[in-house]
């Protein structure tokens, strides 16, 4: 009678095998001490947050409330850039919901729905 089912080869670890797994324990040892660094991401989340504040202000304003968080927690040259970037378009974000609802009240007063086709 054969057996249906294939032969499974069992591997030994071998010593590249051992050298990775201690190069992983390694790594997690040096990673402990270390904080981490989101004065990049604080960064780039400022820009992002003011090009997005001028088409999806609500957008704009969420990433900017991100950024901010993030540049909070460092004190570097870089996380106060981030920091007024941010804010920047945090403002630019909530000057923006208000003038989209401003014209949105004035549109649905004076019965304006018909735009001319562009």
């Amino acid at each position: 009678m054969q057996n249906k089912f294939p032969q499974i080869n069992i591997i030994k670890p071998s010593k590249l095998h051992k050298n990775i797994y201690k190069m992983k324990t390694i790594s997690k040892i040096k990673m402990v001490g270390k904080k981490p660094n989101f004065e990049i991401v604080a960064y780039v989340l400022g820009i992002v947050s003011i090009v997005i504040a001028i088409s999806t202000p609500v957008a704009g304003l969420v990433l900017g409330i991100i950024g901010l968080v993030y540049s909070k927690k460092q004190k570097t040259e870089l996380s106060k850039k981030a920091k007024k970037l941010n804010i920047i378009g945090i403002v630019l974000s909530i000057i923006l919901t208000i003038v989209s609802i401003i014209v949105a009240i004035y549109l649905s007063v004076n019965r304006i729905y018909n735009f001319p086709a562009i």
